[in-house]
């Protein structure tokens, strides 16, 4: 039987615009596993990649922003009772908890040396193209840092994949010229995927343009 603060989350989670993702009966995150390999569901068991992939992770309460919930509408309550009836399958442990917006001023990153040598190694003509020169480049990466978090923080983000490597996401933002390209304004992705505790680790610095 649900008891009332499941009844509570389930309602508040539905007002709030953002949630954190909690299963009190594992220990395990994202953060245990190697990208190669992702959620190893033999060491996890009972736990599956799905939720362990999301747990403790926070997301914009919005459909396309957030971990797809499974669908129960095809089963009567004499079928699935609602005490099997978890958040992303029969059982499921995981609760939705409302929260405020994340804080755009305290910013938490993984993975980013390696790939901000790729990207100047690989995609320098985007730098220059945007106005910058090499003795921007640390204050090029602090503003790409600040933006995605702050997009991140107000929900401007959308889902790319939900997988055993973890739930990645791209975030966009509104990224200035500098120098002779000052007056410009350039709409780029960068690339990430959640972690927990708002914590975003870097898939791909710059992704591409977007319209």
């Amino acid at each position: 039987m649900k008891t009332f603060e499941d009844i509570k989350n389930k309602v508040l989670s539905k007002f709030n615009t953002w949630i954190k993702i909690n299963d009190n009966k594992s220990k395990w995150t994202i953060e245990d596993f190697p990208y190669e390999t992702g959620v190893d569901e033999i060491v996890t068991n009972p736990h599956c990649w799905k939720c362990v992939t999301v747990n403790q992770c926070w997301f914009k309460n919005e459909e396309g922003k957030k971990p797809k919930e499974f669908d129960y509408s095809d089963y009567s309550l004499i079928e699935v009772p609602l005490s099997k009836r978890g958040l992303y399958h029969l059982n499921c442990h995981c609760k939705k908890n409302q929260m405020s917006a994340p804080q755009k001023e305290k910013k938490y990153f993984d993975n980013l040396p390696g790939k901000i040598n790729f990207f100047f190694k690989d995609k320098i003509n985007w730098f220059y193209s945007w106005g910058y020169k090499d003795e921007d480049k640390e204050s090029f990466v602090n503003t790409v840092l600040a933006l995605t978090y702050e997009s991140y923080s107000l929900g401007f983000y959308e889902t790319i994949d939900h997988n055993k490597q973890g739930f990645k996401i791209n975030v966009f933002i509104n990224l200035p010229g500098k120098h002779e390209k000052k007056e410009h304004i350039y709409k780029v992705k960068t690339c990430w995927m959640i972690f927990p505790n708002g914590k975003l680790k870097c898939n791909t610095l710059i992704g591409g343009r977007t319209k």
